[in-house]
């Protein structure tokens, strides 16, 4: 500056250059002592912890009143992943916060810090006033965890001037119940929904259903009118890209969701295997729904009835031989819901091999494949039993026919002496033949004998005898109980074993002489 010493502007120079360095010094020795300081110093800084009762659901009353500026604990226990409980709470007197959390993130809220985030928002109901029932499904988890259902009636810091911030005494009454679910229950949950939108609940493999099955699906309302819909996959189709039309199959929807309601529906032949889609709307569409201008909140239960159809499968076309293997399998009964915990085969309903009282229920063989045969000829009613994992049991039946399609094997046999092609026979003695070792692949039921030609009986054995000599031609015929027949045949040969005798009176008459060249003349 003009007419201003050089020395000034020196002097003025050097005390910058000093308040910078002090400027230093003081950043230097606050962020030493902010090292110093715990972090959760500094969270919690200018925030309270709200230092609630804790208590147990047993242990909760209704007679005590929860004061403004007073918060309640209530430890629900150590939850199973996919549980289902039935909750029931009741506010009265004034508003309160209804909040629910695990273990986990009830941290921020216990610290007194923001939980916005940390709470789980569809159980959980901000400025609650009134009766609220609902079914909640403890959400999956890789551990079991403890939950909590936090009734606040405090103007908590960390609330961030949402929800009720107190103000007055309130009371509340909590009741927490386990569901017993039935076998099949795909899905039983509490949803929420926020204006103009839908969830899609069951989809895919999970409604890919037999026909015959019964499929149950009830909704509870806890927040606004919602709808219901089981779809084919062409009406999800047509219902996710905006188009018009039929968009739930007939029978099969649940319309603006007050109180409770519900629909029971029976897989149809043409859906065998289809799959369906069921969606929670929250939407204006389809028409004469709800209208999807406000938040929903609803339960929804869906239970299933699987069909049991035992089929028998098997490569004997209705009738078998004695003794064949035949081959049967219960492959094509339906089974899409694992509904088939177990399979018995009884191979002849007539027989009660296990001595139990009832004849078609022994358990020949087990399994979805099983082979049987049969020593005997006849009809066999073959009964397939099925077994579902809730101990429901069905059964079916086959007719088989088991028939003997094998000749016997006749063979002749005897008490005589054998010779090559038969036997010998001395005349007058007696000769028994029989049929004893005859045989077949069920059993003889008959023999018949012929001697030279000449029907000679029908028993298992014959006598015979001649008194003079001569060869005699034995056929034994033999029948099965099916009617089949088969032959043998054997020679007799009667012979005369004894010397002939000359009297001497023969002997005396016989020339004593002769002459050379001279025939002679001999009678007896």
């Amino acid at each position: 500056m003009a007419g201003l010493p050089d020395s000034f502007f020196h002097i003025i120079q050097v005390g910058d250059e000093q308040q910078q360095a002090m400027r230093s010094s003081v950043c230097v020795a606050m962020l030493f002592i902010m090292l110093l300081v715990p972090p959760s110093a500094f969270a919690d800084s200018g925030r309270a912890a709200p230092n609630c009762t804790e208590t147990t659901v047993a242990a909760f009353s209704s007679a005590d009143a929860i004061s403004d500026g007073e918060c309640v604990k209530v430890s629900l226990g150590v939850l199973m992943p996919g549980d289902v409980f039935d909750i029931n709470i009741n506010i009265i007197d004034d508003a309160m916060d209804v909040l629910v959390f695990d273990q986990n993130t009830i941290q921020p809220y216990d610290l007194g810090q923001s939980y916005r985030s940390s709470f789980e928002p569809v159980p959980s109901t901000e400025t609650a006033l009134g009766s609220f029932s609902f079914h909640w499904k403890v959400p999956s988890s890789i551990s079991q965890k403890t939950w909590y259902i936090v009734l606040d009636n405090l103007d908590h810091d960390g609330d961030q001037g949402l929800g009720d911030l107190g103000g007055n005494d309130s009371r509340a009454s909590l009741s927490v119940n386990a569901i017993n679910e039935a076998y099949w229950t795909p899905f039983h949950d509490l949803i929420g929904m926020e204006t103009d939108s839908y969830s899609t609940l069951l989809s895919g493999d999970d409604l890919r259903l037999d026909a015959g099955t019964t499929v149950v699906v009830t909704a509870w309302s806890l927040e606004g009118q919602g709808d219901v819909y089981l779809q084919t996959q062409n009406m999800n189709d047509l219902y996710t890209s905006g188009g018009v039309g039929t968009l739930s199959i007939t029978g099969a929807s649940l319309q603006s969701v007050q109180g409770s309601s519900s629909f029971s529906w029976i897989v149809p032949n043409e859906l065998d295997g289809e799959v369906l889609v069921l969606i929670a709307d929250n939407t204006d569409t389809p028409v004469g729904g709800a209208d999807g201008t406000v938040d929903v909140r609803m339960t929804v239960r869906v239970e299933l009835a699987p069909t049991l159809n035992p089929i028998i499968n098997t490569d004997a076309n209705g009738s078998t031989t004695i003794g064949a293997s035949v081959a049967f399998d219960a492959m094509s009964t339906p089974n899409r819901l694992n509904q088939i915990d177990s399979a018995l085969w009884d191979f002849d309903a007539s027989i009660d091999s296990d001595n139990d009282g009832t004849a078609n229920n022994d358990a020949d063989a087990t399994g979805w494949e099983a082979t049987a045969s049969w020593a005997t000829p006849g009809e066999r009613t073959v009964t397939l039993w099925v077994v579902s994992p809730t101990g429901e049991m069905a059964s079916t039946t086959a007719s088989i026919d088991v028939n003997d399609v094998v000749e016997p094997v006749a063979r002749i046999g005897g008490n005589g002496q054998p010779n090559a092609g038969g036997w010998r026979l001395l005349v007058n003695d007696a000769l028994t033949l029989n049929c004893d070792s005859s045989s077949d692949d069920h059993e003889v039921s008959l023999c018949a004998w012929t001697l030279d030609g000449t029907l000679y009986g029908q028993n298992n054995s014959i006598l015979v005898s001649w008194q003079t000599i001569g060869s005699h031609e034995v056929v034994l015929t033999v029948t099965d109980s099916s009617g089949n027949t088969n032959s043998a045949s054997t020679t007799v040969v009667v012979v005369d074993a004894t010397l002939p005798v000359l009297q001497q009176s023969s002997l005396n008459v016989l020339p004593s002489s002769g002459m050379v060249d001279q025939a002679l003349k001999c009678s007896v």
